[in-house]
């Protein structure tokens, strides 16, 4: 590796296996302080990003909770929300309600052999 485009300031903004290309690149050794400071920053800014698309499941659930409970309490109606997010909620709760229906299937206690 490391062949490195710079931006107009010089530093890193990327590193490429071969030179790619149309884009100006040098090569430096994989040991070189400024690629080393490179990987560093970059990890530093993957941390939150794997943090947040982690969660992002989490937090899908949260506003589908949020926007049912916001209807329950007549903030809004359903159909004042446009078609396609009424389509994709709609799908979204026809597929927990089925999941549900299918864990109910076998009572936890019940034994079947």
């Amino acid at each position: 590796m490391p062949y490195v485009s710079r931006n107009e300031s010089g530093e890193i903004t990327g590193l490429h296996h071969s030179p790619p290309e149309a884009v100006e690149v040098e090569w430096l050794d994989g040991k070189d302080p400024q690629i080393q400071h490179y990987l560093h920053a970059s990890a530093a800014t993957e941390q939150p990003r794997l943090y947040l698309s982690n969660t992002d499941a989490d937090m899908i659930r949260v506003i589908d909770d949020l926007i049912e409970l916001l209807i329950a309490k007549n903030v809004f109606t359903f159909t004042e929300l446009p078609e396609a997010v009424q389509r994709k909620l709609g799908s979204r709760r026809q597929w927990r309600e089925d999941l549900g229906m299918l864990s109910n299937l076998v009572d936890q206690g019940e034994r079947i052999f």
